[in-house]
């Protein structure tokens, strides 16, 4: 049998294969076009969050170099001053004399530095004549000193001192303990002998702060959709 496909309908069976054919790309294309609008989209989003983590970073940066200039123009300030903050001489060498910068670091040390604590307790008992010195205590300084901080906080040094002397000397020496820039707590005082020849002895307490540190941090900027 002879079928014969009419004109009419082989014209029509083409126009539908190729509006088929069309619909199937368009949406091809339709998905595409969305997937690719929603990863542009993403990036923008991600792109925005990094140009303000950096407006950000600039904006603190700027900030930390007005600070900075502020406190060297106060720090030069309070370093010019003389007299000193004791009302000593800033050349001078006398126990009230020095240097502002000087007086902070002998009061509040950033290090445990037994031996330098020692000189120092030394030279109060040469000048309250203090015969037969004994300073002890426990020098911790490669322990104490290896580490820093950053918010850091006076640290506790104990030690014991005695001696011989008299009566005015051993209250010449509480004294010159307490008024002493570096603070000295007497945590407790033994006196024994009489008047004229006696022993002190002392338990006290002094303090250093540990360096602080200064820590560099990298922020790592994330896209939350895309995981």
């Amino acid at each position: 049998m002879n079928l014969r496909i009419s004109p009419k309908r082989l014209k029509l069976q083409q126009t539908n294969s190729s509006i088929t054919i069309i619909t199937a790309a368009a949406t091809v294309l339709t998905i595409f076009a969305l997937i690719s609008s929603r990863s542009l989209l993403s990036q923008a989003s991600y792109q925005r969050k990094v140009i303000n983590a950096k407006r950000q970073t600039v904006k603190q940066l700027k900030a930390n170099l007005d600070a900075a200039k502020t406190l060297i123009t106060q720090y030069r300030v309070f370093e010019g001053q003389d007299p000193n903050v004791l009302g000593g001489a800033k050349a001078g060498q006398g126990p009230l004399d020095g240097n502002n910068s000087k007086i902070v670091l002998d009061a509040l040390p950033s290090t445990y530095d037994f031996p330098a604590l020692t000189s120092s307790i030394e030279k109060i008992f040469s000048t309250e004549r203090i015969s037969s010195p004994i300073i002890s205590g426990t020098d911790n300084e490669s322990v104490d000193n290896a580490t820093t901080a950053t918010k850091p906080t006076p640290v506790t040094m104990n030690f014991t001192i005695s001696g011989e002397t008299n009566y005015n000397g051993a209250k010449t020496l509480v004294g010159d303990l307490e008024k002493s820039i570096r603070p000295f707590d007497i945590v407790s005082l033994t006196l024994t002998g009489s008047e004229s020849v006696m022993k002190v002895g002392l338990s006290v307490n002094t303090y250093y702060q540990p360096s602080k540190s200064l820590t560099l941090t990298d922020t790592v900027v994330t896209d939350e959709k895309s995981k």
